[in-house]
């Protein structure tokens, strides 16, 4: 079983986004539905519609579930679209503990415009600035007919992506180096877990939901350690 650290330095945390996808209560007017009630909720945040056109997002299925507009403040963003929404945070790290309960406040004011929750998203990006030694990841690969082992010391650049379906959680995982990220100053490490629920959602919103967004989070942070290397570990200066 493996052990979480209460806390680590979070410096490396780059992104950290939850993804809700939904069957509106009604299509045509969900949009505005939900701009309306999270306004109520977050009256200083700016409104900024979504760079990609409306036709564009209509006829390409990977856009399906795009935001058509984003409401912006100082902690967090929400982006909006007739069938998702996405919560992300800004201008620096939040902590569960604070970025959880916002999340359940603003689902609670829109649970009028969502008929049934389809997928429960949670995807932290983490960039390693400077640190491009893949040994420091527990993952590894062999090549060719011979099953060549590769030294991850020694590999210069390489992506590795996976995607897992669990019992109950799936991920969608990629490990990289010399990776470059933007206002970073030098190449590093790229660690980008996608952990996701797409099974067993009933209903509109209600407390089972927020539970499952919670587990859903636990166990991306599974993920994220169990990647790690206890040395490595260790630099991030866990706290048990």
């Amino acid at each position: 079983m493996i052990k979480i650290p209460q806390l680590i330095d979070h410096g490396h945390i780059i992104e950290s986004v939850v993804e809700i996808r939904f069957i509106p209560s009604n299509e045509r007017t969900a949009f505005l539905d939900i701009v309306a009630a999270v306004r109520s909720h977050v009256a200083n945040y700016s409104f900024q519609p979504a760079e990609i056109p409306r036709q564009i997002r209509q006829s390409d299925p990977q856009f399906e579930y795009s935001v058509e507009g984003s409401l912006n403040g100082e902690e967090y963003s929400i982006g909006i679209g007739s069938n998702t929404l996405v919560f992300n945070c800004v201008n620096g790290y939040k902590r569960w503990s604070e970025f959880f309960p916002f999340i359940k406040k603003v689902l609670e004011t829109v649970a009028g415009s969502i008929k049934q929750i389809l997928r429960i998203g949670v995807r932290y990006t983490n960039f390693f600035e400077g640190m491009n030694d893949l040994s420091n990841f527990n993952v590894g690969f062999v090549a060719g007919a011979q099953g060549l082992k590769i030294e991850l010391a020694k590999v210069h650049q390489m992506i590795l992506k996976f995607a897992m379906v669990g019992d109950v959680v799936s991920y969608n995982v990629t490990v990289a180096n010399h990776a470059s990220v933007p206002r970073a100053t030098s190449p590093g490490a790229l660690l980008d877990i996608d952990a996701y629920l797409d099974r067993g959602l009933h209903g509109a919103v209600g407390k089972q939901h927020f539970d499952q967004i919670d587990l859903v989070h636990t166990k991306e942070k599974e993920m994220f350690f169990a990647l790690l290397q206890n040395e490595f570990l260790d630099t991030l200066n866990p706290k048990y």
